[in-house]
């Protein structure tokens, strides 16, 4: 009777059903630790009721659960657990488990778990509640252990799952660890907001309006909407959580997304976060084994309300940002006031709904093949192997060009530089070109560029994580000129660009460092005789992308003519740092054929 399936793919997979495990057994307090990535420990503790014996040694039998006891129970699911599948399916690919859990009266029960041998130990444990240790998860499957995604995108599947959770109990306080390192300490609250900020950080909780509310007769929702300016066209958080669980909607997600049409871009997505609660028998949860995706019985009128409330909150908040119409919202207040009171419902819960107000999409693919010091001299190496074909690469131009003594170049499209040469036309892409002179310009001056010190340090908030990856990384970006330090919470601030890039915008290029599409951790590089490892390849392209010329910026005849003469110098000209062809030539004798004059 129950969508049953593989639950356990990952190890935030079994981070994700331990987790919700506490919060059924009314857990005021979780903390997860985990090793090497959660491939070499998995370990929830918890405040929560805890388990006698009985119960803790039937909890690891396939299909046992105490959440449910019947085939109506399914209609009318009120905890985040309810298959009975979890525990088993951990147990049957983890080299070992180790349960220690007391419940209130009666004396704290110690199992260990090893394939199919179950084994009582003494505990000292005192306080009511349950920890559970999985040591090697995927230790009886090593053939889905090799098929795990890099380290640090499985640490990104774990640390989502875990914040994911977060935002939809807010009365809960979590913590987490990796190898023995805080990464979140979040304090319970009443406010979804508060819990925003603690996991995403200032630029992503200023970039929300207040609370938009509705009050209906089987649901309630409350909403957090960012700004329209700040929408944009990748890495947005979309959250949605249904009575305490991180879901998937396609009906919500395109009622929101609609909601926004004429107030961004069509191109660009929202962040929003949306905490819905809804009377159980309504929904159906039992249609996905990993419960991400939830069958709603009325969901056209869903569709309606979250577009209203969308497009109200927006239509409203934008009027009361630029300081239009006072007296609507008065108004608006008053009617969202009576609205509530009238609104009623006739089912409790045992979830606490924030009352105050993401989920991460992976993005990209792994690399699996080396790029080597002749792919990136001869071949355009590409970071988007696309751009590897013959086909195009034989559209590129040999390697020197030929100028005449007094070309002259002109702009198409304010993005393309074009200029004839001995019977032929050649286009040059402005920024791919512009970066890749910055990139070799930065590459051959690592350590030694000369660095222009910021007036007032550029401060920028991030998330815990992201803050570590990039004063991580502190000692590459000074070697580019970059100047990071930890300014205490949340944030570090730049304090040094290098004197060619003054105007770097440098939150959107600690962005795009936070958000490589792509892993390149286990290659390395030799460009032109300079060892640089994949990481620092990265970071010196990434510079230098957000340091040139941009398409669509309208250059001078003298700009030109400096991208084009600079161009020849290069040790390799063919291709920007990502790959892309930096022009495009084209023979009198193709334009011709085109023409039919020759055939």
């Amino acid at each position: 009777m129950i969508a049953a399936g593989e639950v356990v793919e990952r190890p935030a997979s079994a981070a994700k059903e331990l987790i919700e495990n506490s919060i059924d057994a009314g857990a005021t307090e979780i903390i997860l630790k985990i090793e090497d990535f959660g491939k070499k420990l998995i370990e929830i503790s918890d405040n929560g009721v805890g388990m006698d014996k009985d119960d803790a040694l039937k909890a690891f039998e396939q299909h046992t659960t105490s959440k449910i006891s019947q085939e109506n129970d399914l209609y009318n699911i009120v905890t985040l657990g309810f298959r009975g599948e979890a525990l088993a399916s951990i147990s049957s690919v983890a080299d070992s488990i180790i349960i220690e859990t007391k419940s209130k009266d009666i004396e704290a029960v110690k199992l260990n778990i090893k394939n199919t041998h179950r084994e009582f130990e003494n505990s000292a444990r005192t306080d009511n509640g349950t920890i559970i240790s999985i040591s090697s998860l995927f230790k009886n499957v090593p053939a889905r252990l090799k098929f795990l995604k890099s380290d640090a995108t499985e640490l990104k599947y774990i640390t989502t799952t875990f914040t994911d959770i977060a935002l939809s109990h807010l009365n809960i306080r979590f913590e987490m660890y990796h190898n023995g390192k805080l990464l979140y300490r979040l304090p319970n609250t009443t406010s979804a907001k508060d819990r925003i900020f603690d996991i995403y950080g200032k630029n992503v909780a200023e970039s929300l309006f207040n609370e938009s509310h509705f009050d209906g007769k089987s649901y309630q929702i409350t909403a957090l909407f960012c700004k329209p300016e700040l929408a944009k066209k990748i890495s947005t958080i979309q959250y949605i959580s249904l009575n305490g669980r991180a879901i998937n909607s396609k009906i919500i997600s395109v009622a929101v997304q609609q909601a926004y049409q004429g107030f961004i871009h069509k191109d660009l997505k929202p962040h929003y976060f949306l905490f819905i609660h809804m009377d159980p028998s309504i929904v159906d949860v039992n249609v996905h084994p990993r419960k991400l995706e939830v069958r709603f019985e009325n969901q056209d009128q869903i569709f309606k309300d979250i577009f209203r409330l969308t497009r109200n909150s927006l239509e409203n908040s934008t009027k009361l940002d630029t300081g239009i119409n006072r007296e609507e919202e008065i108004k608006s207040s008053e009617v969202r006031e009576n609205i509530t009171n009238q609104g009623s419902s006739n089912f409790k819960s045992n979830y606490i709904y924030p009352k105050n107000n993401y989920s991460f999409k992976e993005k990209g693919q792994k690399v699996n093949d080396l790029v080597n010091f002749q792919n990136i001299l001869n071949e355009a190496p590409s970071f988007n192997t696309a751009y590897r074909s013959t086909e195009r690469l034989n559209n590129l131009a040999t390697s020197n060009l030929e100028l005449e003594t007094n070309f002259k170049p002109f702009q198409v499209l304010n993005t393309y530089i074009v200029f004839e040469s001995k019977d032929k036309v050649t286009f040059i892409d402005q920024h791919a070109a512009a970066e890749k002179i910055l990139f070799e310009k930065i590459l051959f001056g690592l350590g030694d560029i000369k660095t222009k010190p910021m007036l007032v340090p550029e401060v920028v908030g991030l998330k815990n994580e992201d803050k570590a990856l990039i004063l991580e990384k502190a000692d590459d970006l000074k070697r580019i000129g970059i100047g990071v330090e930890d300014f205490g919470g949340k944030d570090i601030q730049i304090t040094e660009v290098p004197e060619e890039l003054e105007d770097l915008d440098v939150r959107k290029y600690i962005d795009a460092i936070l958000n490589n599409n792509e892993d390149f951790s286990h290659l390395s590089h030799v460009y032109a005789g300079v060892p640089l490892s994949s990481e620092l390849y990265y970071l010196v392209a990434i510079t230098a992308c957000h340091g040139s010329i941009r398409a669509g910026q309208k250059l001078s005849e003298t700009e030109m003519k400096k991208i084009i003469e600079d161009l020849p110098g290069l040790k390799n000209s063919q291709s920007c740092p990502h790959g892309r062809p930096i022009r495009w030539v084209l023979n009198k004798s193709d334009i011709e054929k085109n023409f039919k004059r020759i055939i």
